[in-house]
């Protein structure tokens, strides 16, 4: 496998736009071209040298809490993925039909013009975790769509599921997914950032948003030497790649299943692949690029697949397939779009509770919602699990999906000094989010689907969930935490830095009235833990993890 860094230099951008300009699989020769590169696959250059003075920004050594991959037979390797992307608006009032836009006349052409629109060159990086020896590689594939809220990459899916990924011979790839993060990638480290690159097609002087770097009120997320929407054909070609027999291909091998996943901004974008590229995204011989996909925490455009009661979607946050589309194109309340269809593509969410769409965080305005409904069809197959109690972010996300301080402070921005500091348990969304990988894959691979859990129960006129009496909410995904309570979990967006206002222990005497008897508290969590376990929703060593540290507090309370 070719790994020189100088790769993608030595070849001509029209040879590297040559194998983007074609849908996947589609048979062309370009002369001089064929040897470069696969249609449909991008270039790929790497592994990016580490040294003293340059390393990856959030790789697993610099994180928040480093993990030392070696520890676990496995290595962390850094690319470069150069290719060609389209931009795209969707067609209201159609069955998301998809236009493409043509740099060269502002004009935005049918779907199937694509292959005479020459894409726009980019370059971005992956991060790849994956073992040592590709022998021990299970040929599973998580693909993140990065976080990128904070305005630098965040790592949310692996700071979930990486012990279990580890466990498993399981193999990560993160992706760099919106343009907002590179200037402060450039800040940390120049040298080896100053290459990426997801630049707007249209010239200045006709773009109908954004704003550049020096004007007033400039948004990152809206600049205009940028274009959001170049990632639908980015993650399109690394899954392709990491499906191919390409000597570029990082893993070494061909990936037999490969799941995308995001969470909370990325869960948008997730939503958004889900509803206008998976019917597009098939492998030359028909098989989808991606075999499943898992959000957490899911925002606005998940919360599409709740409806409202006259069955349509929601528009308050609506999200666009480029970053003018909302504004100078909005998809019409009523449009069929407005929703997530039913895909043939397994598709699974867990949700905390603030991310439960009847919340009545002022901000996000929500309607009275009915769910959509589950489903495990040959067209349709869904599954949402609602984890009562469990808020947008927690200790879990900031240890091990954070950038280290330091790098963070490098690349510009504030370090989020999280660390909570109650003596209550959290509610550990992360938990619930491992046993629904393993439950996503076994849907890919056996055809059995996950259990159907309750939704946290509601009633008309009642913002949020119903509560019950100490003020928990009823139904959902019920954590022993929870389930045997010592607090009140209030669902609150993001707790503060010592959990305040999320976590609200109970005071001595109720603690004393529910549970009165040495191994009162004890029993009763080890019951909900197993009965999670034997249901589905917990794997057995994260109910030992809970089972210790109820033990531990069992002990400091009746010593």
């Amino acid at each position: 496998m070719a790994h020189e860094t100088d790769r993608t230099a030595s070849r001509s951008r029209a040879c590297a736009l040559w194998g983007l300009t074609v849908a996947l699989g589609t048979a062309l020769v370009g002369a001089g071209c064929a040897k470069e590169a696969q249609p449909g696959l991008p270039l790929v250059a790497g592994p990016i040298p580490v040294t003293s003075e340059s390393h990856p920004f959030n790789g697993t050594m610099w994180q928040k809490v480093p993990i030392d991959l070696s520890d676990y037979g496995y290595v962390e390797q850094e690319y470069y993925v150069t290719g060609g992307a389209h931009v795209y608006d969707w067609v209201p009032g159609s069955n998301y039909d998809l236009v493409v836009l043509d740099p060269q006349t502002g004009s935005w052409l049918p779907y199937e013009e694509r292959r005479r629109i020459e894409p726009t060159e980019y370059t971005t990086r992956i991060m790849v975790r994956r073992p040592a020896s590709i022998e021990q590689t299970s040929g599973r594939v998580v693909v993140e769509i990065i976080n990128m809220s904070a305005g630098y990459d965040w790592t949310a899916i692996w700071g979930a599921l990486w012990d279990q990924l580890l466990e498993q011979g399981d193999v990560y790839v993160g992706v760099t997914s919106k343009p907002n993060v590179i200037p402060g990638m450039i800040r940390f480290d120049a040298e080896r950032y100053r290459r990426l690159s997801m630049p707007n097609p249209l010239p200045l002087d006709v773009q109908a948003c954004g704003q550049l770097p020096d004007e007033p009120d400039f948004d990152p997320n809206l600049s205009k030497l940028a274009e959001n929407g170049l990632v639908w054909d980015i993650l399109t070609q690394v899954g392709a790649l990491l499906k191919s027999d390409s000597p570029d291909n990082p893993l070494g091998r061909i990936a037999d299943r490969v799941v995308l996943a995001g969470e909370s901004q990325s869960a948008d974008y997730l939503a958004r692949y889900i509803r206008w590229f998976t019917p597009r995204a098939l492998l030359p011989d028909g098989t989808p690029v991606y075999d499943a996909y898992l959000a957490e925490a899911g925002g606005s455009g998940t919360n599409l697949m709740y409806l409202d009661e006259a069955g349509g979607g929601r528009t308050n946050l609506m999200a666009g397939l480029n970053q003018c589309a909302a504004e100078l194109n909005p998809l019409p309340e009523d449009d069929p779009q407005q929703q997530i269809p039913g895909r043939g593509v397994p598709f699974l969410i867990v949700h905390s509770e603030w991310d439960f769409p009847l919340s009545d965080w002022p901000p996000l305005n929500f309607r009275p919602s009915r769910r959509r409904p589950n489903a495990d069809a040959a067209t349709d197959k869904f599954m949402m699990w609602e984890v009562a109690g469990a808020s947008h972010g927690w200790t879990w996300q900031y240890d091990y999906s954070d950038a280290a301080p330091e790098d963070v402070v490098a690349a510009g921005f504030e370090p989020s000094g999280f660390v909570c500091g109650s003596d209550q348990p959290e509610i550990n969304l992360y938990m619930v989010e491992k046993a629904a990988y393993v439950a996503l894959d076994r849907w890919v691979a056996s055809g059995i689907a996950p259990p159907s859990a309750d939704y946290l129960e509601t009633a008309a006129g009642i913002p949020g969930p119903v509560r019950d009496q100490h003020g928990n909410a009823v139904g959902g995904v019920r954590l022993p935490e929870i389930a045997v309570p010592l607090a009140t979990y209030t669902g609150l967006y993001v707790p503060g830095p010592d959990c305040t206002d999320a976590v609200l222990p109970f005071d001595q005497g109720r603690v004393d009235t529910l549970y009165p008897e040495p191994g009162d508290y004890l029993g009763k969590f080890e019951t909900a833990a197993q009965a999670l376990v034997r249901d589905g929703f917990l794997l057995q060593e994260d109910a030992l993890r809970l089972i210790e540290a109820a033990e531990q507090r069992e002990q400091a309370r009746w010593r």
